[in-house]
């Protein structure tokens, strides 16, 4: 008990400075933003944090061709900067008013908005519990945690690791192309607790999971009621898919997180254009880069449509300011670990060549694939009732279809599940429906909370609702 005690402490402050980092570039580098609450900026440091954290293991590969701990630690001066920087704010006295007691109104809508507070809120805690309690499945173990041991190694006892685990095929099957986002967390872990512990990484994802649930619950917030953005937070905090590799350690749950958080914010700068939200969906799309390799393919499609839709209403000079901002975030960001990957890490010949020989080739596949995409999308074992609910949606909120942030989201559901088919027609699988059935499902699962976007900018108006007061708000005011 003991032991576990000091295990706990010491992963809690392990995460407290991965927040603390992502907070201080929060409020150094993006425009001040507003209209965030307490919660949403914790959520937003986290993924910053996260960011942050992969790209110096990505720096500190390309420079070094190893990962030194004096690296990380020196990620400490950030937030000594941000403190000396906003020290007045930080250390000023707050000014205190009368304390007026809140007058208690209990209307249906209240009740409701808290039946539907009380399932994420008890959904969250039960991914927590429920991953603290089982051990790591197959790919947490020999895709990620193995990378997360090799960053530990390189770091203490064994200089020079993670470099030879990552260009050679000796463990070809644990996938060393991959990047190096989650391991990074998983190895900051091992560094706190001083060795292996692969039962306190199981932490991570389940941050994830919550720190999703939070910003999308507050961004639906402002193009819907309270109670109709839990409702669809609700839903997607009870997909069974999403719950269920939430206790994995797979990083296919932070990278449907980064993607949604991103798209929320892509869709927030194309309703009411600011400075925050456009930085915060750059960056954030780029750190999809860090998380796995599908990650450029969404923030690709992510940009592009982004930049079509704003080609729609907006004027020339705006994209192209966007555009250089996006292409540099992923230049910055991202380019370091493309840079390295493309000479360094031993490539698994998963896929075939990219010609049109090949597709021609497969082209039979085409109809199984559809097929197969198809029954997936309605198993209520997998997603629950999203899915259906998101045609339905669609279909009957025709009118909303001319908004630009819908018709941006709407792509960005549809756009990956068109790339997804096309993408096994050049597997290398042999069968090759071992390749769809294996990872098919963790695919549209990335695409998740767009659906639960595209749904609640359906179902919402197109005023902006983040000035009116609601119960939660209020109660985070």
């Amino acid at each position: 008990m003991i032991w576990l005690m000091n295990t706990g402490i010491k992963v809690t402050l392990a995460m407290l400075f991965v927040v603390g980092v992502g907070g201080s570039w929060l409020a150094l580098t993006v425009p001040q933003p507003t209209k965030l609450s307490w919660l949403d900026k914790l959520a937003l440091s986290w993924f910053l944090g996260v960011g942050y954290f992969a790209w110096l293991v990505s720096v500190s590969l390309l420079l070094f061709g190893r990962m030194y701990l004096w690296v990380w630690a020196a990620s400490a001066v950030v937030c000594l900067i941000a403190v000396v920087r906003y020290r007045q704010v930080i250390f000023s006295a707050p000014k205190l008013g009368p304390i007026r007691w809140p007058r208690l109104r209990f209307t249906w809508s209240h009740v409701v908005t808290f039946l539907l507070l009380t399932v994420v809120v008890v959904q969250s805690a039960y991914v927590l519990a429920a991953s603290l309690s089982s051990s790591l499945a197959w790919d947490g173990v020999f895709v990620w945690a193995i990378k997360a041991k090799a960053i530990y190694f390189d770091m203490t006892t064994h200089p020079g690791a993670l470099l030879k685990y990552l260009s050679t095929d000796m463990v070809s099957l644990s996938n060393p192309e991959y990047p190096l986002g989650l391991p990074a967390l998983m190895a900051w872990i091992f560094v706190w607790v001083g060795g292996i512990d692969e039962q306190a990484i199981k932490v991570i994802v389940p941050i994830f999971f919550v720190s999703l649930l939070a910003l999308l619950s507050s961004r639906l917030m402002r193009v819907t009621t309270t109670a109709q953005a839990l409702l669809l937070v609700a839903l997607l905090a009870s997909v069974p898919l999403l719950i269920g590799l939430s206790m994995t350690g797979y990083a296919d749950v932070p990278l449907a997180a980064l993607f949604g958080v991103a798209a929320a914010f892509g869709a927030e700068y194309l309703r009411q254009p600011t400075a925050s939200s456009r930085d915060l969906t750059v960056v954030l799309a780029a750190s999809m880069i860090l998380m796995k390799n599908e990650g450029l393919i969404l923030a690709v499609l992510l940009g592009v449509f982004l930049c079509a839709a704003l080609l729609l209403t907006g004027t020339r000079r705006v994209t192209k300011e966007f555009v250089i901002r996006y292409l540099g975030g992923l230049l910055i960001i991202g380019g370091p670990w493309l840079l390295f990957a493309f000479g360094h890490t031993y490539k698994r010949k998963i896929f075939l060549p990219l010609t049109l020989s090949v597709l021609m080739q497969n082209k039979s596949r085409l109809p199984e694939l559809v097929g197969y995409m198809w029954q997936l999308l309605k198993t209520f074992n997998l997603f629950g009732y999203i899915w259906p609910l998101v045609v339905i949606f669609a279909l009957a909120r025709l009118s909303r279809w001319k908004h630009r942030e819908v018709i941006f989201l709407g792509l960005l559901c549809a756009a990956p599940l068109v790339v997804d088919i096309f993408i096994y027609v050049f597997s290398a699988w042999d069968p090759y429906l071992w390749h769809v059935r294996t990872s098919m499902d963790r695919l549209i699962l990335h695409l998740l909370p767009i659906g639960v976007l595209l749904m609640g900018h359906l179902w919402g108006g197109g005023s902006d609702r983040s000035d009116q007061d609601s119960p939660l708000e209020a109660s985070q005011a």
